[in-house]
């Protein structure tokens, strides 16, 4: 299992917005649901929603190998 630590890795968050660390903590680690997310971040579940799509992306563009192009 691949485990990043936004905290200790700052050079990953470049390019991503600075809302999501947090979301991702929640949600993957904290195991929280898409409400209870919403609730603690102060947002909506519609937000929480898109955010967590952008994030997923993200996470596996940055683990996915490289391919010689």
């Amino acid at each position: 299992m691949i485990v990043f630590s936004f905290v200790n890795s700052p050079h990953l968050v470049l390019g991503l917005d600075l809302f999501l660390p947090g979301l991702v903590e929640l949600r993957y680690i904290g195991g929280l649901t898409i409400e209870e997310t919403a609730e603690t971040l102060g947002v909506s579940t519609a937000t929480v929603e898109r955010d967590w799509r952008s994030a997923k992306a993200w996470l596996y563009r940055a683990i996915s190998p490289k391919k010689d192009t």
